[in-house]
């Protein structure tokens, strides 16, 4: 009991401080994301290839950013390193 008492304290002086900040609040958009792909898993009709859709909304959101930002899927990878390598090799 005696080591919890400090912990409860220190709890209570840090989580308000915390909260004030925003790190504890969230708004409808943060869940926006989440619940369309609940959605889509959970209750669509047909099956779906959740990776590929992954890919796609990350893909999106990457090329929304700035015209030097871009998404590269899992199995582009590594051919993407070889061309990077080849293109330092000329300088």
């Amino acid at each position: 009991m005696k080591k919890i008492v400090p912990l409860l304290v220190l709890l209570s002086v840090v989580c308000p401080q915390l909260w004030g900040q925003g790190f504890f609040t969230r708004n409808d958009d943060d869940d926006k994301v989440a619940i369309a792909l609940y959605y889509l898993k959970t209750r669509y009709v047909d099956s779906l290839d959740m990776n590929a859709i992954y890919d796609s909304l990350l893909f999106q959101m990457v090329n929304q950013l700035d015209p030097h930002s871009v998404f590269i899927p899992k199995e582009k990878v590594q051919e993407t390193r070889k061309d990077y390598q080849k293109y330092q090799e000329q300088f």
